[in-house]
């Protein structure tokens, strides 16, 4: 287990059973935790194309995430409206701004997702490791929810959104009752039911 490290290979880079993994979480050593290496690109420098090339070998040799944002296109993107922000990003090929895609990959990298619960008008985002349950998501939003879990319904966000609201998308039989053992999924809105 510790011949690896001792090769001052980084914990992140070996696999391991669930044992080895709960002992390396416990020790919490830095070389364990998730790496993206952020670039910064600009337009017409050769020299960089070079440089970037060598740090992406490095990062597909160590399995690390890289992603490519050019810092003068996101100070310029932020000066747009959000009708002119689309638009400007499009003329780039970009269909997100560098943010956006900074966050999603930290998300990816961290093994994180996001669901999202609605009450009357107000809708919230919750983030869960990936692989979680609904009972533990019920027990993120309260603990008396995962207490008292039945059910919860749920359905994809943009599928909430193409039946324009809840009452529609129940009545079309497009909410989905899940258990307790339910793996959630990135993008569910999940009403529970539970009772206490």
């Amino acid at each position: 287990r510790f011949r690896h490290l001792e090769q001052a290979q980084p914990a992140r880079s070996f696999t391991r059973d669930k044992d080895e993994e709960k002992f390396l979480q416990d020790l919490q050593l830095l070389s364990n935790k998730a790496l993206l290496y952020v670039l910064n690109e600009n337009e017409g420098q050769d020299l960089q194309e070079e440089q970037i090339a060598g740090v992406l070998e490095k990062a597909t040799r160590e399995g690390i995430a890289v992603l490519k944002i050019s810092a003068a296109l996101e100070a310029e993107v932020h000066e747009f409206s959000e009708a002119e922000r689309a638009d400007f990003l499009k003329e780039y090929g970009y269909q997100q701004s560098g943010l956006e895609r900074l966050i999603q990959t930290c998300y990816r990298q961290l093994g994180l997702l996001t669901f999202f619960t609605v009450k009357g008008k107000e809708a919230r985002a919750w983030t869960l490791k990936e692989g979680a349950t609904a009972l533990e998501a019920a027990g993120k939003v309260h603990t008396d929810m995962q207490r008292g879990f039945i059910a919860a319904e749920t359905i994809n966000w943009q599928a909430l959104l193409e039946e324009g609201s809840v009452p529609r998308a129940r009545s079309n039989g497009k909410l989905r009752l899940e258990g307790k053992g339910y793996i959630i999924q990135d993008g569910d809105v999940l009403f529970f039911r539970f009772y206490v």
